[in-house]
């Protein structure tokens, strides 16, 4: 931007990239620090980095107009990937997985009942059966001999000859209507179960695919509320900024309890040691976060979703300079026709393709397409195996509780 106004208005600069003092700018003891200080006493012109504004900046500096905004993110590394073998039981959700294995139980036995069912219509001992043929052929002797009063007292002493006939008339009828019946449930019952077993395993094989083809990662922290309640210290530069004391001073007691974690470092290299360690996360100005850790070729880290103290930001001029509102009147036209975004962006791009990264969100684990691996294959032999050990339980206890019988 200061590059395109250069060639526009016909001036040429001179950078100083740190100041003297090596801060930022805070006012301590009635005396403003770092690129404020110098702007300030005007021993510079005026400065471009990212300043956001507040009440005692104002009070002290002109401010540009504010082309963009930005706040603190905090970074931390990206935990490593869940072992690959479990990948067998990701599909689906243990809540799952416990009403499968309940429908299971409870359906098996059930299935075995309804298919195996049969209702026999004669039940009774072959001694019954024998012992009324045996009546039903002396009957049958004395009709042909035409001793009737012997067949008269045949019929009298066993009764139960014509309630036998009756009730195996009554019981063949009763048996072919619970036949038919259980026989409806029982194509009822294996159709259902085929449906779910097929919805089940389709969905089953869909999700399995997914967790295959691309890793499931581990937990991580979106939210101010879950970093200030995890065991994940904080590193922020010491440079004089406004930062640490406005956290351990706020009544929001998320933000207190972020100030509080806060341990200042006078290095960027100690901040990142402790990021990559898992042990801190690091504090720093969302855009200058981002160069940073692209300068320094950082990978497997994340961004907290949430920022701290999103602020508009503008360049930094001495009080009452007379040629100022060139400068916003620039600043004003690259912002609303979007070049602040874009040049910012393209910046970024041709950064992380020096420093040997691949395009944007390069900060993560490795996503691409790959070939499968024995990584990814044990959990299924895994579960091959006991399949075995199991079915080879199972046929020991029947061959045991069939020799005991």
């Amino acid at each position: 931007m200061v590059e395109e106004m250069a060639r526009a208005f016909w001036f040429t600069l001179t950078y100083d990239e740190i100041p003297p003092d090596g801060a930022w700018g805070e006012f301590t003891n009635g005396t403003w620090r770092g690129m404020v200080g110098l702007v300030y006493r005007r021993e510079r012109s005026f400065t471009i980095n990212n300043f956001g504004i507040n009440r005692e900046r104002f009070g002290a500096v002109d401010f540009s107009f504010l082309y963009a905004t930005d706040g603190y993110s905090f970074t931390l590394r990206t935990p490593p990937p869940l072992p690959r073998w479990l990948s067998l039981i990701y599909p689906f959700q243990w809540t799952v997985w416990t009403a499968l294995l309940a429908t299971i139980l409870l359906m098996a036995p059930l299935f075995a009942i309804v298919v195996g069912r049969e209702i026999p219509y004669h039940q009774r001992s072959t001694a019954t059966l024998t012992n009324t043929s045996k009546k039903l052929k002396k009957i049958g002797r004395c009709i042909m001999k035409g001793t009737f009063p012997a067949c008269l007292k045949h019929i009298v002493y066993n009764h139960s000859i014509i309630s036998t006939m009756i009730y195996e008339c009554e019981t063949r009828k009763l048996a072919e209507a619970m036949q038919k019946m259980l026989s409806n449930v029982q194509k009822a019952t294996e159709r259902t179960m085929w449906l779910a077993a097929l919805v089940i395993s389709t969905s089953y094989m869909g999700n399995l695919i997914a967790f295959i083809t691309v890793p499931a990662q581990a937990q991580k922290l979106r939210t101010l509320s879950q970093l200030a309640e995890s065991d994940h210290g904080i590193h922020m530069l010491e440079y004089g900024d406004y930062v640490p004391g406005a956290l351990r001073t706020s009544k929001d007691p998320i933000l207190k309890a972020l100030g509080d974690k806060i341990e200042m470092v006078y290095s960027y290299d100690d901040g990142i040691d402790g990021m990559l360690r898992n042990t801190h996360a690091l504090l720093e100005g969302s855009m200058y976060l981002r160069y940073l850790l692209t300068d320094r070729k950082i990978k497997n880290i994340y961004y907290l979703e949430e920022e701290l103290f999103s602020n508009y930001i503008g360049w930094l001029f001495p009080k009452g300079t007379a040629w100022k509102y060139k400068m916003d009147k620039a600043l004003h036209s690259f912002t609303e026709m979007g070049l602040v975004s874009h040049w910012y962006q393209e910046t970024m791009d041709d950064f992380r393709r020096s420093k040997g990264l691949q395009g944007r969100g390069d900060e993560g684990h490795d996503q691409r397409m790959r070939t499968l691996n024995m990584q990814d294959l044990q959990g299924h032999f895994m579960a091959l195996g006991i399949g075995f050990l199991v079915s080879l339980g199972v046929f020991l206890l029947e061959k045991v509780l069939h020799q005991c019988t």
